[in-house]
């Protein structure tokens, strides 16, 4: 428990120091650029709008800065965070606190904190499921933080050619763990100080689209935007069939389906993907808004940072902002149109950096994306492929999008049948429905093909936001009435509240991890904390390669890997057929002699070759107690019951 309190501690110092920075920044521009409301709001009311211009802001600026080093890239969000905080609270009014919302954000502070954190059992520690994805933003961080942007890749040492995979929300992140470092804040910390953070942000987007789209007067109170992001769709009830009917186990809950993930799901798995969704809609508003020059300005700003914190939902944004492109040519607004072909301009100039590195992603000779009906998994039952196979999944969509969508469904539908076209008098309205057309346009028929179907996944967040906004303009403005269609809203809240506690629950549960695997985790964080404090910045530390996916290097170290694993291997830049190379060579290096383990002269002679410092040799590896391995045989520096870490070359001395 001393652990997990020391982890929390370091999560807190880390929120401590983003927050501020991100929110003073965002103040700094929110005046500059005079975004909407933001002078009348209390101090609350400009906190939220504050955090959402510093999303839509600082990531592409931190990005350009860092190029300088990981020194300037600190320094600049440093001074832009102090220079932005008088500009929040000069003659803003002082809030109202409701003490509901007071309590539900400190609960939110605390799960979402602990939940990607190791947990102690009965015999050591143990992952929870989020670390699936948290060691890339983990090692995304550091990485940034040792080495600026681009950042060397952490996964696949090579000298000369930085990471492909970085989103620009990993610069806020690693100029915290820059500037956190002397008090114990490493990247693991501050990535989960990141998806804390976003908790809020959503909030605030909810807050302020509501507003600013005249969905509905300025609340009194935020209890039910609160309430609604820790919602999701009707999931539970085909998560059990497809569990309890079918027989088959989804290793995520969401993966029932081709998921529409809950805001929860998103704030704690892809927090850079939600950061983009509030840098886009804050050019939503630059677009809809027209503050001159100041509007083009923020466009600009805004649009190159959604570009860099998520392709996929820059992809979104895109498709929404042609849409209402050609909407306004139609209504000769000629001028319209050329400011949002200035915005478009100036995000190209400043993303054109980061844009000419991703150009040089390797492919392996795919496409990165690829037209296909979106279905779940489990309907391969009833069709394979085919004409006849499309026309069924395209049928079964809508019902499944009713499910993914719930209440806000339903809240949707409630919104529009009351307010009909006088919804479409807003400039922004207009734009939010153009994304949530976009969303499901694109989410629907075309699906991305690196990895998994990230594109199908993220691009809904348009049409989630929107039906977020609707919902809850229709709450505020009471148009369920007290009938049946509010006891319908009820009951499909609760099944919410049930499909996120389930998650939250399975993503304890999961992956499963031996007793063995249980014991070596405190041994292997307290190794990688030596090397930490013994190795030099951008020194190689290899482990045993995994054709899953290594965690220990990322969460705990902050050294490159030769090779780390296939997964984030190929994610962060490298051929399939490079990252297979290099497992293949590498790991006999952790297997026992007699199963054809490699003798001390050829380890020392792999890590001579590819400059590899260190080797970490885990129970976990056949090679650890083999009396007739390379391990019997050398030195180790540091030892204890289950790891042994082995310097080679000038680092031996």
């Amino acid at each position: 428990m001393s652990f997990v309190l020391a982890e929390l501690r370091s999560v807190l110092i880390a929120l401590a120091l983003l927050a501020p920075l991100v929110v003073g920044a965002g103040a700094l521009f929110a005046r500059a650029l005079r975004f909407p409301g933001f002078a009348r709001a209390d101090l609350v009311g400009r906190a939220g709008k504050a955090l959402l211009v510093g999303l839509a802001c600082l990531p592409v600026l931190l990005e350009l800065a860092g190029r300088l080093g990981p020194g300037a890239m600190a320094a600049t969000a440093l001074a832009l965070g102090i220079a932005g905080l008088p500009s929040l609270a000069a003659g803003a009014q002082a809030p109202r606190l409701d003490p509901p919302v007071v309590v539900l954000a400190a609960a939110w502070i605390v799960v979402a904190a602990l939940l990607p954190l190791d947990w102690p059992d009965a015999e050591g520690l143990r992952h929870g499921a989020l670390v699936i994805d948290h060691v890339k933003h983990a090692a995304a961080t550091w990485s940034i933080a040792e080495s600026g942007t681009p950042p060397w890749n952490p996964t696949f040492f090579e000298p000369g050619r930085p990471a492909i995979y970085y989103y620009f929300f990993y610069t806020l992140t690693g100029a915290v763990t820059v500037l956190g470092d002397t008090l114990g804040v490493a990247g693991r910390h501050a990535a989960v100080a990141g998806c804390v953070l976003m908790g809020f942000a959503l909030v605030a987007l909810a807050e302020n689209l509501v507003e600013l789209s005249g969905a509905a007067a300025p609340p009194r109170r935020a209890l039910w935007t609160a309430l609604l992001v820790l919602t999701t769709g009707l999931d539970l009830i085909p998560y059990a069939f497809v569990r309890e009917g079918l027989g088959l186990t989804p290793p995520d809950a969401e993966w029932w389906n081709d998921q529409v993930s809950s805001w929860f799901v998103t704030a704690l798995w892809a927090p850079h993907h939600l950061a983009a969704l509030c840098a886009a809609c804050v050019g939503f508003v630059a677009l809809a808004f027209d503050r001159g020059w100041r509007s083009l300005a923020l466009g600009a700003l805004a649009f190159a940072s959604t570009a860099g914190l998520s392709v996929y939902v820059a992809i979104g944004a895109a498709v929404a902002l042609v849409l209402w492109a050609a909407w306004a040519t139609l209504r000769g607004r000629f001028v319209d149109v050329a400011r949002l072909v200035a915005m478009g301009a100036g995000s190209l100039v400043l993303a054109a950096p980061w844009l000419a590195l991703v150009a040089m992603r390797t492919q392996d000779g795919r496409a990165p994306l690829g037209l296909a009906v979106r279905t779940p998994y489990w309907t391969t039952i009833v069709c394979e492929d085919g004409p006849a196979c499309a026309t069924f999944k395209l049928a079964l969509a809508p019902l499944l999008y009713a499910f993914e969508f719930g209440v806000f469904a339903l809240g949707a539908i409630v919104f529009w049948r009351a307010v009909g076209r006088r919804g479409l008098d807003n400039e922004l309205a207009k734009l939010l429905v153009c994304a949530t057309a976009a969303s499901f346009l694109a989410g629907t028929f075309v699906r991305s093909t690196l990895i998994l179907n990230d594109l199908g996944w993220r691009v809904m967040l348009f049409a989630q936001v929107a039906t977020l906004v609707w919902t809850l303009a229709a709450l505020r403005n009471r148009a369920f009435g007290a009938g049946a269609l509010s006891r319908a809203a009820v009951a499909a809240l609760v099944l919410g509240y049930g499909m996120v506690a389930l998650t939250a629950v399975q993503a304890r549960r999961e992956p499963e991890q031996t007793a063995l695997q249980r014991q070596t985790l405190p041994e292997e964080i307290a190794a990688w904390t030596w090397l930490s404090a013994n190795l030099p910045k951008g020194a190689v530390a290899q482990s045993q390669p995994r054709q899953g996916r290594a965690l220990s290097y990322g969460l705990y170290g902050r050294f490159p890997a030769y090779v780390s694993d296939l997964h984030n291997g190929v994610l962060f830049g490298a051929s399939e057929r490079d990252v297979r190379a290099r497992l293949d060579e590498t790991a006999p290096i952790f297997a026992a002699a007699a199963a054809g383990g490699r003798t001390l002269e050829e380890v020392r002679a792999f890590a001579a070759r590819h400059r590899i410092a260190a080797i970490v040799v885990t129970a976990l590896d056949s090679a650890f107690a083999d009396p007739a391995g390379w391990t019997a045989q050398a030195k180790p520096v540091y030892e204890t019951q289950r790891v042994r870490i082995f310097l080679f070359g000038d680092f031996a001395k």
